[in-house]
């Protein structure tokens, strides 16, 4: 959690606001992370809206993710001024950018008290009402200008696809070992460009549609493997993005993964409702509505995050979600 006195705090606001339309009109539309009303399920659906054309052509496609080993502790400010620059933003709204945060100073609170005092020098504020917005806009500004007009980026209908960003998780995909080959070469560009690393052990790629066409992939991979930083990069059955799982056999096992990893949590969270409206002092507050609303407001969320992408979820997965209410309400109902 990250604090920041309250005049410091205040003076930032106006200098975001005086910046912001200048760098959302800048940023492009691949990258919604920190963009006022983008959802992280937009990027999921786009994903599960590709898999599914290239499904139905009977093809195969790799999607490939990219982590940014401690993007917002090594993110140059210098670097981040640049893209600011280029976004219109000059004069004295750009100098104040720069001294806002060219000698942060920081104190960590702990168990044993708050440490003392240290100046970590010029730096991207964490937890900033700006950083978020810079952070966004210096990847993409990186990422744009390498991958922006490139015949190799596949297309939906007419609709060309760049990597997708959700601040520093980006999702590519391909349609051939040539194009992943081009697209590992160019983020490891702009990452070496940008002072930053890519951490190969969390990064990695799917192979999904036409088995035959599958098996020709992975044969010419064993050859050439995928590679950035000279490091070999792995290929996964099942990836985490944004919260939701994507699964080598398409959509519908995507979401049945995305269902059975919170399933527990979600068993989890009903015996602790449980747990809670048996407590005395329930009773005078509501009893079982009490179940009922922490139900719809903190669990259901969770459960649910990111459903709006699941166009494709199977009768099974279905009726897993319907017991899970089943088994709240049966506990109610004791």
């Amino acid at each position: 959690i990250h604090t920041k006195d309250f005049i410091p705090k205040a003076f930032e606001t106006g200098l975001v606001d005086r910046s912001r339309d200048k760098i959302i009109k800048s940023v492009s539309k691949f990258q919604i992370g920190a963009m006022p009303g983008h959802q992280s399920q937009e990027h999921l659906f786009t994903l599960r809206s590709t898999i599914s054309l290239y499904s139905m052509l009977n093809t195969a496609i790799i999607i490939q993710f990219w982590d940014i080993a401690k993007y917002f502790d090594k993110e140059s400010l210098r670097d981040g001024m640049a893209s600011l620059y280029e976004a219109g933003i000059t004069g004295k709204l750009y100098r104040l950018w720069y001294e806002m945060n060219e000698s942060s100073i920081i104190s960590v609170k702990t168990g044993a008290g708050v440490t003392r005092n240290q100046t970590t020098g010029e730096c991207v504020g964490q937890g900033t009402i700006g950083g978020a917005l810079l952070s966004a806009l210096n990847l993409d500004n990186g990422v744009n200008k390498l991958f922006k007009q490139r015949s190799s980026e596949i297309c939906y209908g007419d609709i060309r696809l760049q990597p997708l960003m959700f601040q520093d998780d980006l999702a590519r995909i391909s349609t051939s070992i040539e194009a992943a080959h081009e697209g590992n070469a160019k983020v490891e560009h702009v990452t070496n460009v940008k002072q930053l690393e890519i951490n190969v052990d969390k990064s990695s790629y799917l192979i999904l549609g036409n088995k035959k066409r599958v098996e020709e992939i992975r044969s010419l991979i064993e050859r050439n493997p995928m590679q950035i930083n000279n490091q070999i990069i792995k290929e996964n059955d099942c990836e985490k993005y944004l919260g939701d799982y994507l699964h080598n056999k398409g959509n519908q096992e995507s979401i049945n993964q995305t269902v059975n990893k919170r399933y527990w949590r979600t068993i989890s969270a009903i015996l602790e409702v449980k747990t809670v409206i048996e407590d005395f002092r329930s009773e005078h507050i509501g009893g079982l509505l009490i179940g009922v609303d922490i139900w719809e407001l903190a669990i259901l969320p969770m459960l649910l995050n990111n459903s709006g992408s699941w166009h494709e979820i199977s009768s099974d997965t279905e009726k897993k979600l319907n017991s899970l209410q089943n088994t709240l309400l049966r506990y109610l109902l004791q």
